[in-house]
Formats: C-alpha cells, sequence, structure tokens
C-alpha cells in the first residue's frame, strides 16, 4: 500500500530524470521499486528484531506448519503485489513495445499475462482484497481490476 501511494510522487521525480522512458513506465519502476525495497527493509528489520515464541509449547510441531502457512501466505501476497506493479503499465499504457524499456520486465509480464495463475489473481484474488481495502490505494489502480 506504501508502494501505491509512493509510486505517484516517486514515479514524477522519475519521469523527470528518466527521460528515455514513457511516464507511466516511470511510475510502474517506482512502483516496484518502493515495493522491493520496502519489504526488503521490513524482513531486515524483522530478522533483527524477532525472538522466538512458540505458539504452543507442548505442541513443537505446531511451529513448522504455521510457519509453512504464513510463508505461503506471504508468497501469495508477493505475487499478487507483483500483478498489480506490472499490470498497472502493461495492461494499460504498455501495450505497445518501446524500444527503450527494459525488455526481461516486458518478457517476465508476458509470462505472468499468460499463467492461470495470473488469472486467478485478476478476476478473484485481487479483486477481493480491492473490497477489503482498496480505500487505500490510488484510483487509477483500482480502475485495472473492475468488480
Amino acid at each position: 500500500m506504501l508502494a501505491a501511494q509512493v509510486r505517484g510522487p516517486l514515479g514524477d521525480f522519475l519521469v523527470g530524470n528518466w527521460t528515455q522512458f514513457p511516464a507511466e513506465y516511470s511510475r510502474m519502476l517506482a512502483f516496484g521499486l518502493v515495493f522491493v525495497l520496502v519489504s526488503v527493509t521490513f524482513t531486515i528489520i524483522i530478522e533483527n528484531v524477532y525472538e522466538r515464541s512458540p505458539i504452543l509449547p507442548r505442541y513443537p510441531g505446531v511451529d513448522p506448519i504455521v510457519g509453512g502457512i504464513l510463508g505461503v501466505v506471504e508468497a501469495g501476497i508477493a505475487i499478487g503485489a507483483g500483478v498489480i506493479i506490472l499490470d498497472s503499465y502493461f495492461r494499460d499504457a504498455g501495450a505497445i513495445v518501446r524500444p527503450n524499456e527494459l525488455l526481461f520486465i516486458r518478457d517476465f509480464w508476458h509470462a505472468l499475462d499468460v499463467s492461470a495463475t495470473a488469472r486467478i489473481y485478476r478476476e478473484d484474488l485481487i479483486n477481493a482484497f480491492f473490497v477489503l481495502l482498496g480505500g487505500l490505494f490510488p484510483e487509477d489502480i483500482r480502475a485495472l481490476f473492475p468488480r
């Protein structure tokens, strides 16, 4: 959510400095860079502050199971964020291939775009997420995933 809010001001800064990219592309890059930076920063902070506390001390097998479930949820959130970030450019302004864009990002988006995983995220999971927390995202991002 923080990356979605910061993408406008940081994207405008990048638009002024990275003139080789279209404005929408710079905003998508800002969105992705802020998401990765914040995710890595929070992970480092959590790893340094975290102290292990067993959930059920009498049943030590519960901890790895709950940790695995939370890991799957975290991976799902990261995939959903990737879909939202890449779709913010490629589903609208990015339909035309520009020679100066980073082609590996387009290739990654294309591989994601044709997958069943992206379809499930776009049609179901992201819409449900926006029903719950959509007010915290800019309108142009919410408009990419109509209900």
